[in-house]
């Protein structure tokens, strides 16, 4: 792909936030474009990405390449009455529930609810394992 100096590249952060820049101020500097694809670019083993469908919602986001992060959406998606809420269950090298987290409730349709959680609840652990489960309320 071949790009003019003119143009902006760059991703969407949400449905309202927009990170870009500007090809031609990353041009003037000779070594700029090198340095800043090297610190923007995210090596494939660092995280994983995760996602939940039901009639009733949908959650996606990414689990941190230590496991002990979980972050996302979960979004109510029908007019039904419904709401839909992510659940994390972290589990210990024993195979027991340590800690549950939840995100807040999406409802009514078209909200979105982003969230951000840790296995623990200071102090943090690193999880054996975990399990994210879309909830129907």
């Amino acid at each position: 792909m071949i790009w003019d100096l003119n143009d902006t590249v760059g991703c969407r952060l949400d449905e309202k936030e927009y990170v870009g820049v500007n090809l031609k101020r990353i041009a003037v500097m000779a070594v700029a474009p090198v340095v800043w694809l090297a610190m923007t670019v995210t090596p494939a083993s660092a995280e994983s990405t995760w996602s939940r469908s039901s009639s009733a919602g949908y959650a996606e986001g990414i689990i941190t390449n230590t496991g002990d992060v979980v972050s996302g959406y979960v979004e109510d998606i029908k007019a039904d009455g419904l709401c839909v809420q992510i659940e994390i269950r972290w589990y210990d090298s024993s195979g027991n529930v340590r800690d549950t987290d939840w995100s807040d409730v999406a409802c009514p349709k078209g909200d979105k609810e982003w969230f951000s959680k840790r296995a623990g609840d200071d102090p943090y652990f690193n999880p054996a394992n975990r399990k994210i489960i879309l909830n129907t309320l």
